[in-house]
C-alpha cells in the first residue's frame, strides 16, 4: 500500500541490525474490501503523524484497521500495547455468554486460516435467541505459533475486562479479537 510510504520505514516489516531500523505494518479487518482497507489506512496515517510526530514507535487502531511503526521486534509478537473497547450494555446471561465466548474462541483458534491469519464465526447461545459473532486476526508478519500465543493472551485478558459486555474488542500491535451480538462485518 502506497499510503504506508508516508510513515518512516518500509511497507514490509523487517528486522535489521541498524540502530535506526523501523518496522511498518498495517492490518485491515479480514472481511474488508481492498478499497475500504486502503481508505482506512490512508485516514489513519495522518492521525499517527499528528498525534505521534516525534515517537520512535506508535500504533493507531481504528474500527476497521490498524497502522503501526517502530523498532523491529525479534520475537515476532509483541504485546507492549493492549487496548480494549467495551460496550456499556451488559447481557442478562453472563454465564451463557462466557461459555459461548470460550467455545467459539476455541473453535476459531483451531480453524484459523494460517495463510490469512483470520477467522470469523458465530454461535447461538442461551435460549437460542442470542447470537454471538466473533473475529480473530493477526498481522501477516506474525508466525502462526506467535499468532496463537497473541490470541490466547488477549483471550485471557477478555474475561477480567469485558465480562458480560454485549460487545468488546481486545487490540494489540499484532493481533485482535472482537465479538458482538450484531454482525459488525456489515458496512
Amino acid at each position: 500500500m502506497t499510503a504506508l510510504k508516508r510513515l518512516p520505514g518500509s511497507v514490509s516489516p523487517y528486522v535489521d541490525n541498524k540502530p535506526d531500523a523501523v518496522s511498518v505494518g498495517a492490518l485491515c479487518a479480514g472481511y474488508l474490501k481492498p478499497n475500504d482497507c486502503a481508505s482506512c489506512v490512508n485516514s489513519t496515517i495522518p492521525l499517527l503523524q499528528q498525534k505521534c510526530p516525534n515517537q520512535k514507535g506508535a500504533v493507531a487502531w481504528r474500527v476497521k484497521c490498524m497502522v503501526r511503526y517502530g523498532p523491529p521486534v525479534t520475537n515476532n509478537y509483541d504485546i507492549w500495547f493492549v487496548a480494549n473497547e467495551i460496550s456499556v450494555t451488559k447481557v442478562k446471561d453472563v454465564v451463557g455468554l462466557e461459555k459461548a465466548l470460550n467455545s467459539l474462541g476455541g473453535m476459531l483458534s483451531k480453524s484459523l486460516d494460517h495463510r490469512m491469519l483470520y477467522g470469523y464465526g458465530l454461535q447461538a447461545y442461551g435460549s437460542g435467541n442470542q447470537t454471538l459473532h466473533m473475529v480473530m486476526q493477526c498481522t501477516q508478519d506474525t508466525l502462526p505459533n506467535d499468532c496463537n500465543s497473541c490470541l490466547q493472551h488477549i483471550s485471557r485478558e477478555m474475561k477480567p475486562c469485558c465480562s458480560g459486555a454485549t460487545a468488546a474488542a481486545m487490540l494489540t500491535p499484532n493481533c485482535y479479537l472482537r465479538y458482538a451480538h450484531a454482525d459488525f462485518r456489515i458496512l
